[in-house]
């Protein structure tokens, strides 16, 4: 008599818009590079609530919060930005620095469902011409 092994589940955390598209092979793996150094740009940016307030005593005046914007990445992530332009620069906010979907962009934005991962597509493209610093 044969013995079944016990079957094994396997937890896996939560994974973005742009892993699964990478997955799935509809971003290529220098999208998706592109797309990381945006979000590290972002985060890095001052523009990101903070989690925490400060952890230092306080001196009084001020609340001690950063002012948005001066982050060591702000210069970096608004070139950027402005080089995807005011048009594609939508979907790269709600895909990349947001997590959601390609296609909920695209409903929400009053478009066919498949020009959402186009258009991140394409956004990706001009992103990744920026940062090699190619001209198109």
């Amino acid at each position: 008599e044969r013995e079944e092994r016990p079957r094994q589940v396997s937890k896996r955390a939560r994974q973005t818009p742009m892993e699964r598209y990478l997955a799935r092979g509809e971003v290529t793996r220098q999208q998706y590079d592109d797309a990381e150094r945006l979000w590290g740009d972002y985060m890095r940016s001052g523009l990101t609530a903070a989690v925490t307030g400060s952890y230092g005593t306080s001196t009084g005046g001020g609340s001690g919060a950063p002012t948005p914007g001066c982050g060591p990445r702000y210069a970096q992530y608004q070139a950027a930005m402005r080089a995807v332009g005011i048009i594609l620069s939508p979907v790269l906010i709600w895909v990349v620095l947001e997590g959601n979907a390609a296609s909920d962009w695209a409903r929400k934005s009053e478009r066919a469902v498949g020009d959402g991962i186009a258009a991140l597509r394409l956004a990706l493209d001009a992103l990744g011409m920026h940062y090699r610093g190619e001209r198109g």
